[in-house]
């Protein structure tokens, strides 16, 4: 709860800054981008983070955090948040497919890694895609800038 509250304030930061410059549009997507990094960003220390304390977990309740389902609803929330940032982005402004194309990189990454044979391996290659992605977002969102200078 309290990494999502960082993110949430990470993300509104980033967007407030030059507030009075720049458009609501702009502001938008720039937002979707911060938040797609930051929610890549969970992913990638959820991943670090439950692998040193895969012995602790069950005994202070997080147990969920190690299922299955609790890493598709990650991916899929990466990937909805994606799919409208990059949407909106490529469709109605830049038509650059780069970004689109990083990310669809970085989700085949995700894939690999829920069929992975071994936690060492499935981290590490969750590490890759997030990386990704995360770049995916940024790539978004400077092609984004680019068009309002």
């Amino acid at each position: 709860m309290q990494l999502s509250c960082v993110c949430f304030c990470f993300a509104y930061y980033c967007n407030s800054v030059a507030f009075k410059k720049k458009s609501m549009k702009l502001l938008l997507r720039q937002y979707l981008d911060s938040l797609g990094i930051c929610t890549s960003l969970f992913c990638a220390i959820h991943c670090l983070v439950t692998s040193v304390l895969l012995i602790v977990l069950p005994f202070v309740g997080f147990s969920f955090l190690e299922s299955k389902g609790f890493h598709i609803g990650m991916i899929l929330c990466s990937f909805l948040l994606a799919s409208v940032s990059f949407g909106i982005s490529y469709f109605n402004y830049h038509r650059n497919f780069s970004a689109i194309l990083l990310a669809v990189i970085g989700f085949v990454f995700f894939g690999l890694a829920q069929m992975a044979s071994s936690e060492t391996l499935e981290v590490g290659v969750s590490l890759i895609g997030g990386l990704f992605i995360i770049y995916a977002h940024l790539r978004n969102r400077k092609l984004n800038q680019q068009l309002s200078e």
